[in-house]
């Protein structure tokens, strides 16, 4: 009968010993880089077929200061949609302005110009994530699953068609 000291000495078991080792380390990697990089995916919006015109030129964005862009995160909630600008838009054909221009952006995925990343599709998935600048701007969030980013759209309502163009994008992580 040999002793456990003489089996921890054994060629099988300091195999075994190795292949428990590289497991263990395997599993702790992948559960970092799934913390890391992971986010959980996110219900794309029912996708339906509208009248509502879409362009995708991308135009220069307007001379702006400097600090409208810095790394700042911000609320976009905070933004509020201005009296005036409302009754504009109900005049042009919108009922309900701010939800139908949401609405309608959430649509139109298509506008963003950053590529999905691991088989994600940029959309525009979360309402609470669109602010209504003006009259005829809008920011907004969108995301894949994997990346975020912002997007900031100029839009035109004729008879209650929106037609969407992207001012300034950015893809980021």
């Amino acid at each position: 009968m040999t002793s456990p000291k003489e089996n921890k000495g054994s060629p099988n078991f300091k195999k075994r010993a190795l292949i428990a080792t590289c497991l263990l380390f395997s599993v702790i990697v992948v559960v970092i880089l799934i913390r890391r990089y992971y986010t959980p995916p996110t219900t794309a919006p029912e996708q339906t077929s509208s009248s509502i015109q879409s362009t995708t030129s991308v135009t220069k964005p307007p001379e702006l200061p400097e600090s409208q862009y810095d790394d700042k995160p911000s609320n976009i909630k905070e933004h509020r949609l201005q009296e005036a600008d409302r009754h504009f838009l109900v005049e042009k054909g919108l009922h309900d302005p701010i939800n139908d221009l949401v609405r309608d952006l959430m649509r139109h995925n298509e506008l963003i110009p950053c590529k999905g990343v691991l088989g994600g599709t940029p959309g525009f998935y979360n309402p609470d994530r669109i602010a209504v600048l003006s009259k005829d701007h809008v920011i907004a969030d969108w995301e894949d699953g994997h990346i975020k980013g912002t997007i900031e759209l100029s839009f035109v309502v004729s008879n209650g068609v929106i037609s969407w163009t992207v001012v300034h994008s950015e893809c980021g992580d």
